[in-house]
């Protein structure tokens, strides 16, 4: 099953420019294009015509975009919990981060994950200055993990977290 809809909010001061979209496969077939597994996942990009534009959250002037991807999978009796995002920005005045991207993978055996960040500044802090980029990487599972992440209508997203002793 494939459902999208928009998200309308009537919040003073939130504003939302998004479109979810649900999968839902409960066998191992490829029905009606969804991937042939056992699993719930949901994708959140823009609205607009474009789908390969991010989502766009503000509060009270604060605002995050990007594209983001949560994901359940079920794979014999294991649950694996994906999570990535991709084309993230975040503006919370005093803080910008642009060009963020990060995936988390959540199993029985431990936590993998990355997370990059093009561009990080501090901004309006009086006496203090600060601009750069950053990539952090975490794995307690005992072996590499490899993982792809479908985003829709944006290129397909690969995290490698590479054992680290």
């Amino acid at each position: 099953m494939i459902r999208t809809g928009s998200v309308v909010v009537d919040i003073p001061g939130v504003e939302v420019d998004a479109v979810l979209e649900l999968e839902i496969n409960q066998g191992a077939l490829n029905v009606l294009g969804l991937d042939a597994a056992d699993y719930i996942r949901v994708r959140a990009q823009s609205a607009a015509t474009d789908l390969a534009e991010p989502a766009k959250l503000v509060i009270a002037d604060q605002t995050i975009t990007g594209v983001f991807l949560f994901e359940q999978t079920t794979v014999g009796t294991e649950q694996i919990i994906k999570v990535a995002a991709t084309d993230v920005a975040i503006d919370l005045s005093v803080v910008q981060i642009t060009g963020a991207s990060g995936a988390i993978v959540i199993t029985s055996t431990g936590v993998a994950g990355m997370l990059s960040i093009d561009s990080l500044s501090l901004n309006d802090i009086p006496g203090i200055t600060a601009e750069g980029s950053a990539e952090v990487y975490i794995n307690t599972n005992p072996t590499a993990v490899i993982e792809s992440f479908d985003l829709g209508d944006v290129d397909p997203f690969d995290c490698l977290v590479r054992l680290v002793d």
